[in-house]
């Protein structure tokens, strides 16, 4: 017998040999746009690229890029699209530059790569620190480990240091944030400086004139959409500067929260009040709300927009409407409140918005009425969506009517479909024996082929024209019939595997089918989606809607 060797497999051996749908991952930090060319984006690419270019088995599926997103966490935008590719089944290799640009927090690192990826079946290669997952080398991985416990450490050193630096940079008075607020530009020759800008500071000017006027929040904002004022986000979207709404730039429109803003910020006094959230990294502090007494407030170090006297009008204005509300809390709570039954399931068809209730109260203060309005409208008039209006009761009411309706069609399509079983049961047996095991559509194709030989051989003289229409009636007629017993067939197959959601059905028809008012519940049971559109016309979605469908289909068979 020949002897078997004992020797072990050498580290580095490759386990698997395939073909790997490749994501290529680069990040880049804001601190990594200043150091040079190497951390570019463009450089990162490139090496990538050539790597995978000398790699056969590695296909580019898609190339994610994290341009200034910290590596202290996974939370990126495209790191998360990256991740949810993975899942769909597109993407089973991730190649990066190195293990920092994967991330600098050692544990989520190391989870990533040593649970996450193998539960995955995903294939993990850091370039330039020579790491393949799909290799054996113990050496390997520990200096993985190790590697990423330094790029841990020197985030978090990185963390201190940046702290420390922009504490100070504030207590100076210096502008630190990434873009300067609407109504001011950063000074070019000292992006730490505030400069009036000569375009948005009127409509500063104007939005407190107008708070002082007594107009409210909504009202400002309105009269800025309709004339076409671009607001703070639509207009750096319109002068490239980059914010993270950069692909809704255009869409966003003035509303009450950004007025609010405004009228509150005492940069348009001339004044820098910053640190309003913090976070650190070293010290494990995610970011959050700071309260105002722990700002860092630097007075008079810049040009003001607004005069004090005008800014101390709009506070008092602010502080009476805010009496003013507070003086009607719980007034009006002996008149019945309700909540939305619908949740997140009632859109406007034409925005997209959930549609919100609003309690409406009688003049005599005696009755009260609710209505589904379009918050859109609501804050931005026709400019962004028109008017969607729908009463409570009358929307409740469809619902029901609708749900009844819906059970009511289900038990009959149900009942002709059991009965045509039952009376069918031999010839839907016959089928299901005869098809099962049968690749139908390879002989419908074959059928198809022979159509097109024979019309070949009757222009090549082959066979008469009378014989070419004999052999395709005949092969017509066979493509047909397997036509019409594969549908057949494929319902039977739809009919089996929708038992288990039938049962799902019949328990909330049996707990529904007697209620005499709709209930969330209920909702939440056979609703998917509700759109209401501008006639107040609604259409509805229901959570079984496929199933509904299939019975048609098969009730449509079984008659013919």
């Amino acid at each position: 017998m020949a002897r078997v060797s004992r020797k072990k497999k050498e580290p580095g051996i490759v386990l698997k040999k395939q073909i790997f749908s490749t994501a290529l991952y680069v990040r880049l930090s804001r601190e990594d746009n200043l150091k040079g060319d190497s951390y570019s984006i463009e450089n990162q690419i490139l090496l990538l690229k050539e790597y995978v270019a000398n790699h056969s088995e590695l296909q580019v599926f898609k190339i994610y890029i994290d341009n200034g997103f910290s590596g202290t966490n996974f939370m990126r935008d495209e790191f998360k699209k990256m991740i949810d590719d993975i899942q769909a089944g597109s993407v089973n290799c991730v190649v990066t530059k190195d293990l920092s640009r994967l991330g600098r927090n050692y544990i989520e690192v190391g989870n990533f790569i040593e649970k996450v990826c193998p539960f995955l079946g995903v294939r993990f290669i850091a370039v330039n620190d020579n790491f393949d997952s799909d290799y054996i080398n113990p050496s390997v991985g520990m200096h993985m480990a190790i590697k990423n416990i330094f790029n841990d450490m020197y985030a978090r050193d990185i963390s201190k240091k940046l702290v420390t630096v922009l504490k100070e940079k504030r207590l100076r008075g210096e502008y630190i944030g990434s873009y300067a607020p609407y109504g001011y530009l950063k000074n070019p020759e000292n992006k730490n400086h505030l400069i009036v800008d000569s375009k948005t500071a009127p409509i500063v000017q104007q939005i407190f004139e107008w708070r002082a006027e007594g107009k409210s929040y909504t009202a400002i904002a309105k009269e800025l959409n309709s004339a076409d004022i671009s607001s703070p986000s639509r207009y750096r979207f319109e002068n490239g500067i980059k914010t993270n709404l950069q692909k809704k730039g255009l869409d966003i429109l003035w509303g009450r929260h950004m007025i609010t803003i405004i009228l509150n910020n005492i940069v348009y006094l001339g004044h820098t009040a910053q640190g309003k959230q913090s976070s650190s990294y070293y010290k494990g502090i995610p970011n959050h709300k700071v309260a105002e007494s722990e700002w860092d407030v630097v007075y008079n170090t810049h040009t003001p927009i607004i005069s004090e006297e005008l800014f101390q009008k709009v506070k008092e204005m602010n502080n009476e409407r805010k009496e003013k509300v507070k003086s009607t809390w719980n007034k009006y709570d002996f008149l019945p409140k309700k909540k939305s039954l619908y949740g997140n399931k009632l859109l406007c068809a034409e925005c997209g918005c959930i549609m919100k209730i609003y309690r409406n109260i009688g003049s005599r203060k005696d009755k009260v009425w609710f209505t589904y309005i379009c918050p859109t409208h609501s804050s931005y008039g026709v400019s962004r969506c028109h008017r969607k209006s729908i009463p409570m009761k009358q929307l409740d009411d469809s619902i029901l009517s609708s749900i009844k309706g819906h059970i009511q069609t289900f038990l009959d399509k149900e009942r002709i479909v059991k009965e045509k079983m039952e009376k069918e049961k031999q010839s839907i047996d016959d089928i299901y024996t005869k098809y099962h095991n049968r690749d139908v559509d390879k002989e419908i194709k074959k059928l198809k082929q022979l159509l097109l030989t024979a019309y070949t051989d009757m222009k090549d003289g082959i066979l008469s024209n009378e014989e070419y229409i004999a052999v395709k009636q005949d092969t017509q007629q066979k493509i047909s019939r397997l036509e019409g017993e594969n549908i057949a067939y494929e319902n039977i197959i739809k009919e089996q595997s929708n038992t288990e959601r039938k049962q799902q059905i019949f328990s909330s028809i049996q707990k529904f089918y007697n209620a005499a008012e709709l209930t969330k519940e209920m909702v939440d049971a056979f609703i998917s989606e509700i759109k209401v559109h501008s006639d107040n016309t609604i259409t509805i979605t229901f959570v079984y809607d496929d199933v509904w469908e299939n019975l048609s289909e098969i009730c449509t068979v079984m008659e013919e």
